[in-house]
């Protein structure tokens, strides 16, 4: 049987690291209460899971408040140990194991039960040979074919019969574009002006301006949370919310949060993580209800430790987002760039992971007009609550948004068909399509200034969607050098463009020591 000291020590960790780290509790999700020995960790495990299974915030304070009210908070110790289990919590978390050594040891506990339990009733003279077979093969039953424990969900399912439940049409922030109580994506190149109509929208929200296809209609005037990482507020945020007829009275910016250091004991301020401190912006919507456009500039900046490329921790992130949004009837507009690929439907370009425009209910794309350098278009790629809509052209003319009155009849979809069409050359020069131009602008984009690791430029193509051989030709139309330093396995090559002012081993000594400690060979 396992060491009762280390089964305890397991289920403190997972208590204290789920109080700590409340985004961790997915994992523990399948995990019954009854699977803990300790009375006051089960106890405290089960608030937990009460507080999740109702879609509210998990922390310190709600689950003390379940245990008070379930008139077990003395039980446990009070808020006291709550906070000693948090702080005590390891740095590194390993929730799923944890929660497959409370279950392997609680089903130990309960096999070595049913064993004294059998032997017990084999002593018994009065006791039928088949009666303890039967007993055997019952407990035997509760094991998978594996022999690993069988796992008894907590879960049940969420029944609701559409006839219970009361109709309601969409609402809109934006009449047809941007809807509240959802999330919508706007993606676009980097220097089109994303951010810019961004505050504009913030601007109309503020003051009850009406929308630049429908001037007329005036709007309910409500606040404005702006998180906006690459702006600086003072010198480019406000002057452009003034310059757009905004009321910075209205205007939120969100910048971080605060949090006690647990080595120094001190204060101190971090950036504000979508998948962490969700629960943080709730408490801004509480304190001001009349929010109506959360604006999150751009969103891979705000994802914290999730992998802005992996579908399942996007989704995860973004599922209590949604819920949020619906709750305080927000329209939640996340900006993003576009992978540097070419061709495919636009729905697909947005940067990291497919499941942020997924989950959007509105996706529109920022892009340049191909026979205005000067002319942006923003255009619909995706909106699944209502037709679709027509685009909207804009300029940008002394710091502001000028709308252009005339809707714009075309999709992102259509917009991109267009960009790649490829272009007639002359026969042998099939190297200058214009895919390979594409892909050899953005590989002088990257290197322009210093060098790079040639697996990381590959790694990053691949993550584009850049096929080798249309890299490759793209790194001989640039003349791009490779320099190879070291000697055997642990030889790495670098990628410099040809210029002179571009040393052939960057000064970054981190990076090069990187790839000094793991090499992979040579790339």
């Amino acid at each position: 049987m396992s060491d009762p000291s280390l089964s305890e020590q397991f289920e403190k960790w997972l208590v204290g690291s789920l109080l700590a780290n409340p985004k961790f509790i997915v994992e523990a999700r399948g995990l019954e209460p009854l699977a803990f020995n300790r009375d006051d960790l089960r106890a405290i495990f089960r608030a937990m899971l009460a507080i999740d299974s109702e879609g509210k915030p998990l922390d310190l304070v709600s689950v003390a408040v379940r245990l008070e009210e379930d008139g077990t908070l003395g039980e446990v110790g009070g808020p006291l140990v709550l906070k000693s289990l948090a702080d005590d919590a390891p740095y590194v978390i390993h929730v799923g194991e944890w929660c497959e050594k409370i279950r392997d040891t609680a089903e130990r506990r309960r096999l070595a039960c049913d064993a004294l339990a059998v032997s017990r009733m084999a002593g018994d003279a009065g006791v039928s040979t088949e009666s303890l077979r039967d007993r055997l093969l019952a407990s035997a039953n509760n094991l998978s074919h594996n022999g690993k424990p069988r796992t008894h969900a907590t879960a049940e399912a969420i029944v609701v019969r559409l006839c219970d439940v009361e109709e309601q049409e969409v609402e809109w922030l934006w009449p047809n574009r941007i809807p509240l109580g959802k999330l919508t994506l706007l993606a676009g190149d980097p220097g089109l002006g994303k951010s810019f109509v961004t505050v504009d929208m913030a601007a109309r929200v503020s003051t009850g301006a009406g929308w630049p296809d429908c001037y007329s209609q005036n709007q309910p005037i409500g606040s404005v949370i702006m998180f906006n990482c690459e702006d600086d507020i003072a010198d480019t945020v406000l002057p452009r919310l003034k310059r757009a007829g905004g009321d910075p009275s209205k205007v939120i910016a969100l910048q971080g949060v605060t949090m006690i250091d647990a080595e120094t004991g001190h204060r101190r301020q971090r950036g504000f993580s979508l998948d962490a401190d969700l629960p943080k912006l709730i408490e801004v919507l509480e304190e001001n209800r009349d929010v109506r456009l959360v604006v999150i500039d751009p969103v891979s900046a705000y994802c914290g430790a999730t992998d802005s490329h992996k579908n399942a921790d996007i989704r995860a992130m973004l599922a209590p987002m949604a819920d949020m949004a619906s709750k305080y009837r927000v329209a939640i507009v996340m900006v993003t760039h576009l992978s540097k690929g070419s061709g495919g439907k636009a729905v697909y370009r947005a940067m990291g992971s497919l499941a942020f425009a997924a989950a959007a209910r509105a996706v529109w794309h920022v892009a340049k007009d191909h026979d205005d350098d000067k002319r942006r278009l923003i255009l619909l790629a995706k909106i699944n609550i209502s037709e679709e809509s027509t685009g909207l052209a804009y300029r940008l003319q002394d710091g502001a948004v000028c709308w252009e009155e005339t809707p714009i009849v075309m999709t992102a979809d259509e917009h991109l068909e267009k960009e790649t069409q490829p272009e007639r050359k002359p026969r042998g020069n099939g190297e200058q399509g214009q895919a390979v131009q594409q892909v050899k602008e953005w590989l002088v984009e990257k290197l322009t200034g210093c060098s790079m690791l040639a697996k990381t430029v590959k790694q990053l193509a691949d993550d584009a969607d850049i096929a080798p051989a249309t890299l490759k030709r793209a790194k001989r139309l640039a003349a791009v050098k490779s320099e190879r330093i070291g000697f055997g396995q642990a030889s790495v090559v670098w990628w410099t463009l040809p210029s002179d002012d571009t040393e052939s081993v960057p000064a970054d000594v981190d990076e090069a020591e990187a790839a000094r400690l793991f090499p992979s060979g040579s790339p």
